[in-house]
């Protein structure tokens, strides 16, 4: 008796090993968006009006919030949000959780306002990282690439100038299998994210 208990035991062993790795492995159904991230220059200088690279975050779910979880390497971010209230919300850093509907602006100061001390900085190439969560449960992701280029003056078109052009290197969400969540771990999202800056 207590022999088949052991081959009992070792067996769902087995059985519950194999179905981590099932799990583990089972493929991911991504869907591609181009809705949820939305550039809104296409170049930025020093010189324009505005403050820095705008970038607008919408949720992929209609009529349903989600958080944005963004972080820059290079450069700073101002975070531009709307509180319960009503009242405008800016913030300043290399990172932090933004609602949908709320704004992101890149720049290359290295340091939050005010700026005498703090001059520009000189940025070749910076990735801003987007991670997208409903209710904690990974739903998405997304890659921005900020890149220092030149083009003609509008004043002098024989001159060129120094500015900084964007784009969404990638951009896809997780949708619900049969009502259900699909999973993925932070640390997996993140290889993803890694190798899409690195190809």
């Amino acid at each position: 008796m207590k022999k088949k208990k052991v081959i009992i035991t070792a067996l769902f062993s087995i059985s519950l090993a194999l179905a981590l790795v099932a799990c583990k492995n089972t493929k991911l159904v991504w869907e591609e968006t181009d809705s949820m991230i939305e550039l809104e220059t296409t170049y930025w200088t020093e010189t324009f009006s505005i403050s820095g690279y705008i970038i607008n975050l919408k949720s992929p779910i209609e009529a349903q919030p989600v958080t944005f979880s963004i972080s820059v390497d290079e450069g700073l971010l101002a975070f531009d949000t709307i509180n319960e209230d009503g009242e405008r919300k800016v913030t300043f850093g290399k990172s932090d959780d933004i609602v949908s509907g709320g704004q992101i602006v890149w720049t290359n100061r290295n340091s939050a306002p005010p700026y005498e001390n703090y001059p520009y900085y000189d940025v070749e190439t910076a990735f801003i990282d987007v991670i997208v969560k409903e209710e904690n449960h990974i739903i998405g992701y997304a890659v921005i690439k900020i890149y220092r280029t030149s083009i003609p003056s509008e004043v002098n078109p024989n001159e060129m100038v120094q500015v900084y052009g964007g784009e969404v290197l990638a951009s896809s969400v997780l949708p619900k299998l049969n009502g259900n969540y699909q999973v993925i771990s932070e640390e997996e999202i993140l290889d993803i994210i890694k190798n899409i800056k690195h190809y």
